[in-house]
């Protein structure tokens, strides 16, 4: 992908997704309430927050930088609550790909592993009391969704299923149901996060999916749906000028969309824009992103397979602010977390804090 000019807005439509195990538990004290982050969607946000709604944050001073806390392996997952950062990562484990899961508090200091199991991770999302995340399954074709107190405790997994080879999953949050896309039925299933795990097929053709306000929405190849949770008819549908979409945040009545470019969507229309497409001129793939009213938030390649990039777009004009660029390169993934005061990444090893 090259940089790219402006471009005027067209027919367009989009939708809000949301991108989020099973394993051993070390049990620790902390938390916090509250949601927000890249993977992970409708209330809270993998990655965004859901519904618009940002955490509110600890005053850790003026400082415009802090490194949180040092992690090891690379990320899958970031999310923020009220006063603590997590942070699902890759790992080595003895049978092959592991995951870990981590929390640090926001202003500084030691993380501490709440979970961790063989299989590579997938995606990571908040709800009030949990930490909800996805893995591959080590040694066989599923892909495994599971809570974790955010206190630490057991991880409770609450529903597994097969997958093709190579083939990504997403999962959206909302309240105590999870929305995940299975390829094995090339669609979205609903899934309750409670004892009962009970599920349903909820809709066709999914690769990304967000959930907030009774709406599922869902997007596959730049078509975008919104769907009636209740009923599951669609309320509203449109297509993107282009398929290379990667996230999407549910931003109270606005619909938040990545990849290519960045697009701001009306969540009752679909096919309605709040502002042209935007992007600053990353020349490689956006690996992460975050939204709230304010701003959306970017991690992007400044060239393909290149340094990352943290990057600031604010709502309502068309500039961009460089707020950090990092060494590292040809990631996979570099998940971005918002609260009211900060955005939140992983550089070089650390977990940092940019003052917003």
């Amino acid at each position: 992908m090259g940089t790219k000019s402006s471009m005027a807005a067209a027919t367009m439509a989009a939708m809000a997704l949301v991108t989020a195990c099973g394993g051993e538990v070390a049990p620790s004290a902390g938390g916090g309430a509250g949601a927000g982050g890249d993977t992970g969607g409708g209330s809270t946000s993998g990655g965004g927050s859901g519904g618009g709604v940002t955490p509110a944050s600890l005053d850790c001073g003026d400082a415009p930088r802090i490194a949180v806390a040092p992690v090891d392996g690379a990320a899958a997952g970031l999310a923020v609550d009220a006063t603590s950062v997590y942070a699902l990562l890759a790992a080595h484990g003895s049978s092959g790909d592991a995951w870990l899961l981590e929390r640090a508090p926001k202003c500084g200091g030691a993380p501490v592993t709440l979970a961790r199991g063989d299989g590579a991770p997938a995606a990571l999302a908040l709800t009030s009391t949990d930490v909800v995340l996805s893995h591959f399954e080590s040694g066989s074709a599923a892909i495994v969704v599971a809570r974790v107190p955010k206190t630490g405790g057991d991880v409770v997994r609450v529903y597994e299923t097969l997958y093709g080879p190579d083939v990504p999953s997403d999962l959206a949050v909302d309240g105590d149901t999870a929305w995940i896309t299975n390829p094995d039925f090339d669609g979205v299933e609903r899934v309750a996060l409670d004892a009962t795990g009970q599920r349903d097929y909820v809709v066709k053709g999914a690769a990304y999916v967000a959930a907030g306000g009774g709406a599922l929405f869902a997007v596959a190849d730049g078509a975008v749906t919104r769907l009636d949770v209740a009923t599951k008819a669609t309320v509203s549908s449109g297509r993107l000028l282009a398929t290379d979409v990667r996230f999407v945040r549910l931003v109270g009545d606005r619909v938040v969309v990545g990849g290519e470019y960045v697009w701001d969507l009306a969540a009752s229309d679909l096919r309605t824009t709040t502002g042209a497409p935007r992007t600053a001129g990353w020349g490689g793939a956006m690996l992460g992103m975050a939204a709230d009213a304010a701003a959306t938030w970017v991690a992007v390649e400044t060239t393909s397979g290149g340094p990352v990039e943290l990057v600031s777009l604010p709502a309502g004009t068309p500039s961009a602010r460089v707020v950090a660029t990092s060494s590292d390169a040809g990631l996979a993934k570099a998940p971005v977390a918002l609260d009211e005061r900060a955005a939140y990444w992983i550089s070089a090893g650390t977990i940092e804090r940019w003052r917003r």
